[in-house]
């Protein structure tokens, strides 16, 4: 049931009722939903930074047949700083696109969703999930590189799923829109008068270089990297937007789509690695898990790719997301950003400037991508 707001959709955990929710499941063929009598909602840890995600505890009369008995119920903040910045990159609208065009066909493992909400107008959405049991969260500061394998084989397929077909990202935001692009020269020409300032030492040259040469040749990177095969992206898959199996043969699935549109397959392959593990099991592991990679791809039927070409735009797409971590600078108070790292006890165990600047400068050094990116413009 994906539909865009009406008078009676609820835009927040607050205004859902056992009506509406009976409804909802009814619609989307749930056997049993009509004798949902009730529920309750607690909260998912602590909110993001863009939505807030309940559990939903659903209470039947008498046997639930076939319906769900827990539901994950997520809505954007309603907050202005979070609506402009969601406005602007169309990130709630990505995510309602993605469960209406794709969700549990995209080919990769993600909730079911009964129910999904956008409002341009307000830059709001809502989505009612599958609760998945027999999941657990982790993050590269704990995990290790053979949680990792296993999504290899199952990215490079739904990828090939995508490959160059243009109709099937007819419903998506592609990634290098200019306005897109534009957007993200606005933000890094404050990121870049801010570090100067005041965070140069801490940021380090490399960085400080990078910014400098994306805000000349960003326009002209974006053209190089559309002209090659576009697919179905995720767009910011690091392991926190993963839910790994609790247990041995449990369930995997891939959350939180707000960045998804038509991209290059390099860089949810980048996200994954660089912002998956740590530097030392990155070095030590990230050449094997690109090659597993391609050949997954290849063996899924893509044949107009070359392993050239891929780690090209791997190294485009670590530089991409080191300027998407330099976006974080366009703000002179960083207190915030402070305050979200610290929020994690994982997180809080390593510095920020470490993990944001310095494991970044690794990486581009280690595949020299700014000497690529000059001689390719």
């Amino acid at each position: 049931m994906i539909d865009r707001v009406h008078a009676a959709a609820p835009t927040s955990v607050e205004q859902i009722t056992t009506e509406w929710l009976k409804e909802c499941l009814m619609s989307s063929g749930q056997t049993g939903a009509e004798r949902l009598i009730g529920f309750t909602a607690e909260p998912v840890g602590t909110p993001g930074m863009t939505s807030v995600v309940h559990v939903l505890s659903l209470s039947y009369e008498g046997d639930a047949g076939g319906a769900p008995t827990k539901l994950a119920a997520k809505f954007s903040l309603d907050l202005e700083p979070v609506k402009q910045a969601l406005s602007s990159n169309r990130g709630y609208e990505r995510e309602f696109l993605f469960y209406k065009h794709f969700g549990a066909d995209a080919g990769i493992p993600t909730p079911l969703c009964y129910w999904a909400s956008y409002d341009a107008t307000e830059t709001r959405c809502g989505l009612l999930l599958e609760y998945l049991d027999g999941t657990c969260s982790s993050n590269r500061f704990i995990g290790t590189s053979s949680e990792i394998e296993p999504i290899i084989d199952r990215l490079a397929a739904f990828h090939a799923r995508w490959w160059n077909k243009a109709d099937g990202h007819a419903g998506l935001i592609p990634a290098f829109a200019p306005y897109l692009v534009d957007l993200i020269l606005e933000k890094l020409e404050s990121s870049l008068r801010n570090i100067k300032a005041h965070h140069r030492a801490r940021v380090g040259d490399t960085l400080v270089e990078l910014v400098e040469f994306w805000l000349s040749h960003a326009h002209e990177i974006s053209e190089l990297e559309r002209a090659k095969p576009q697919t179905l992206c995720h767009g910011d898959l690091h392991r926190e937007q993963i839910l790994f199996p609790a247990s041995p043969g449990g369930p995997l699935n891939i959350i939180d789509w707000q960045m998804a549109g038509s991209d290059s397959a390099a860089l949810d392959l980048s996200f994954l690695l660089s912002g998956g593990l740590r530097p030392e099991d990155r070095s030590r592991n990230e050449v094997a898990f690109i090659e597993r990679y391609y050949a997954s791809l290849t063996d899924s039927g893509v044949d107009d790719y070359s392993m050239e070409e891929l780690m090209g735009s791997y190294r485009v797409s670590i530089a991409r997301q080191a300027v998407f971590s330099m976006m974080a600078f366009a703000m002179e108070d960083l207190t915030p950003v402070f305050a979200w790292w610290d929020s994690s006890p994982d997180r809080k165990n390593f510095s920020f400037w470490d993990v944001t600047c310095g494991w970044a400068t690794m990486a581009l050094d280690e595949h020299q991508v700014l000497n690529q990116l000059k001689q390719s413009v």
